[in-house]
């Protein structure tokens, strides 16, 4: 499944975006609006992780999700 499908359903998916990761704010939500490399660089951020560990949450998220 490519990414293209999450930016599309983004406001139908960014509840459980918000539940997966409970650290990211609506605000976060919003901007991040679909935007996988966004999404992993505020993982890195918040939860103090390395770029290689958010893509794989991140896969892991997509996979359970579409």
């Amino acid at each position: 499944m490519k990414w293209d499908e999450v930016r599309n359903r983004w406001n139908q998916l960014k509840g459980d975006v918000r539940k997966t990761w409970e650290k990211l704010t609506d605000e976060d939500i919003s901007q991040i609006a679909g935007d996988r490399a966004e999404l992993e660089r505020r993982l890195c951020a918040y939860y103090d992780i390395d770029a290689d560990r958010a893509r794989e949450q991140v896969d892991d998220w997509k996979r359970r999700r579409l």
